[in-house]
């Protein structure tokens, strides 16, 4: 006689932390470590990833009287750059996307990673505008539309 065996193979389980917060109007609200998307970071979190990364703790306070280095805008560039590189690659909308194309920059740009934040920043800023500079007629073109048309 033959015996027949059926294997079951244990479905994946989602972690996911689903810890009580005590939140001063709400009460008790459940948190979840679930991360949210690039794309979606900065409208969930009121603050580019790229100045988290960066630690630039008073991104909130920048304006034009006090933003001598334009580390705003250097924020901007980069958190679009990276954007953008993460759509051509066909990467996942996360952020272990981001910082694997920052670490590609640093490890071009000779960036230490001990290196004060700001100068991190200031040095990832101009290979971006580097980057940004060699783009064809073309590309730029496509940009400038796709601009217009958000």
């Amino acid at each position: 006689m033959s015996e027949t065996h059926t294997i079951t193979t244990p479905e994946p389980e989602l972690e996911i932390d689903d810890t009580i917060a005590e939140d001063k109007d709400k009460g008790l609200v459940p948190q979840s470590n679930v991360q949210v998307p690039l794309s979606l970071y900065e409208k969930e979190n009121k603050i580019p990833y790229t100045a988290k990364f960066f630690q630039i703790d008073d991104f909130r306070k920048l304006d034009i009287s006090n933003d001598i280095h334009n580390v705003r805008q250097s924020i901007n560039e980069i958190e679009s750059y990276v954007i953008e590189q993460i759509g051509k690659r066909d990467f996942q909308d996360t952020i272990e996307s981001y910082e694997q194309i920052i670490n590609e920059i640093f490890l071009r740009m000779s960036i230490e990673f001990n290196e004060h934040s700001l100068s991190k920043l200031l040095k990832t800023s101009k290979w971006v505008q580097l980057m940004n500079r060699n783009k064809s007629p073309e590309e730029r073109k496509i940009e400038l539309l796709e601009r217009v048309n958000q």
